[in-house]
């Protein structure tokens, strides 16, 4: 018997290569997946795993898709080009920004803050400084990918844009209560103010005390779907030999 062709599917994720076994195992089955442009034709979707790096922001709550853009920002750079590609494809240019993405194999700033916590460096903050960050799960992106494909235009040469976040604003004292539960239960201590940077460093210091987050109302409002949680997928995912 003759199998059904599948539609193809490029995913452009430049830095977040991690995501990849997420893709393979939730869309392969349904969709022929392609890593690389070269030699693919007859594409039914193009989607850039982009970043809310993009945007010329250090700090502040619920920054939209309408944020100004960082012109120097490498992520201007791919993204243009990642336009450039589909307008030749001749397939609509869907966009990803998302919030740093927590999951197996990941980097950025929650893997730092990870390595920091496992060294123990990175602690609680007395005062507690109350901050907040946005972040999604790489196990929410095949999903986001396979709700769009029901809703996305064709043939469009503007890029689609959506910030994807989990839809809530993390802090940061919960974030490091989870990763240390998946370091075996590792025990944060807390250190004053005063002697925090000193002690963490200044690059973690100044991701445990500034504010950012975004929205991903937009997203929200195209699909349906029920963002993962991080902290509550870190405190509750059963991991086995099959987990990502």
């Amino acid at each position: 018997m003759t199998m059904p062709v599948q539609h193809k599917i490029w995913i452009f994720a430049p830095e977040h290569q991690y995501v990849m076994p997420y893709m393979d195992r939730q869309l392969s089955p349904h969709y022929e997946l392609h890593y690389e442009i070269d030699n693919i034709d007859q594409l039914y979707m193009a989607v850039m795993i982009s970043s809310v790096e993009i945007y010329d922001v250090t700090s502040g709550k619920s920054y939209n898709e309408l944020t100004s853009i960082d012109p120097e920002s490498p992520w201007n750079q791919l993204e243009r080009r990642f336009t450039s590609i589909c307008n030749k494809r001749g397939v609509t240019p869907v966009i990803l920004r998302c919030a740093p993405i927590v999951g197996t194999g990941m980097n950025g700033p929650v893997m730092d803050l990870v390595k920091s916590l496992n060294r123990g460096l990175a602690r609680h903050i007395s005062p507690a400084p109350e901050t907040l960050i946005s972040l999604v799960h790489a196990v929410d992106l095949p999903k986001v990918i396979w709700e769009l494909t029901y809703v996305l235009p064709k043939n469009v040469k503007s890029p689609i844009i959506y910030n994807v976040t989990d839809g809530v604003d993390t802090d940061v004292d919960d974030l490091i209560e989870a990763l240390a539960h998946r370091l075996n239960d590792k025990r944060i201590s807390t250190v004053k103010r005063r002697w925090a940077r000193l002690l963490m460093g200044s690059a973690i210091y100044r991701y445990l005390t500034t504010t950012l987050t975004f929205s991903n109302s937009q997203l929200m409002e195209a699909i349906q779907y029920t963002p993962t949680i991080v902290t509550d997928y870190l405190l509750t995912h059963i991991y086995d030999h099959d987990s990502l």
